[in-house]
């Protein structure tokens, strides 16, 4: 099928290209109906260790990214260059906002708040979660103003948190389409959608028994899902 893996943990879309971020396989995109290996993945696969990519961004000055196990914003120029941007101790993990994309990931998975919070520097936002049972899976996710962080799932404005509700199951992905409905991809138990994104409403889940890794729309409003166990399926408009 093309893909450098058949695991998808990522789908982004960057001056009308697809790109795929697989499990130990890097990077690849969607071109002329046909998948492309990113070109520096080589470099990317050498440094990254036991890491996988958790989020990526695609700028014209390159690619930013951060890694599952190694906290950090990274980046490789468009010569191939790799290195650390940023780092934080005494947070646990951050929104650096770009402009039309942002990239999410972890600086200290073992720091611990009393509670949620939020610090803003510049184009930084700064996140720390109160203690919980780890998990190799755990996700921080931004889409919009919604954030989640294992199985809760919440809306902030402003750095106040407006609504919050804990899901039955692990969290890994969320999106919020043109319509403005909710879609949350779970650890092995599919996708739910939440109409007009109403958390406090009734979800219809679907995919059962699947890892939702993923969730974008295109730009002919269909809906493209990502999974760890089974490559890549379509909702059509």
């Amino acid at each position: 099928n093309g893909l450098t893996n058949n695991i998808v943990f990522k789908l982004k879309e960057f001056n009308n290209t697809l790109w795929i971020n697989t499990y130990l396989g890097g990077l690849c995109y969607f071109k002329n109906d046909s998948i492309i290996p990113y070109e520096y993945n080589a470099i990317l696969l050498k440094n990254i260790g036991t890491s996988y990519i958790l989020d990526f961004t695609v700028r014209e000055d390159g690619l930013w990214f951060s890694l599952s196990f190694s906290g950090g914003i990274y980046h490789i120029s468009n010569k191939g260059n790799l290195t650390i941007i940023d780092n934080h101790s005494e947070v646990t993990a951050f929104v650096r906002n770009f402009k039309n994309s942002s990239l999410t990931g972890f600086f200290d998975r073992t720091y611990y708040s009393e509670s949620i919070k939020f610090h803003r520097i510049d184009s930084l936002s700064l996140v720390s979660f109160p203690k919980n049972e780890s998990s190799n899976f755990t996700r921080f996710i931004s889409s919009s103003n919604i954030y989640s962080y294992r199985t809760f799932l919440f809306k902030i404005n402003d750095g106040v948190i407006h609504s919050k509700i804990q899901l039955p199951y692990d969290i890994i992905s969320h999106f919020k389409d043109n319509d403005d409905n909710i879609w949350i991809g779970t650890l092995l138990n599919g996708v739910l959608f939440f109409k007009n994104g109403e958390l406090q409403s009734t979800y219809i889940q679907s995919l059962s028994g699947i890892s939702i890794s993923d969730i974008l729309q295109d730009r002919q409003g269909n809906i493209w899902f990502s999974s760890i166990e089974n490559g890549l399926f379509l909702l059509k408009n």
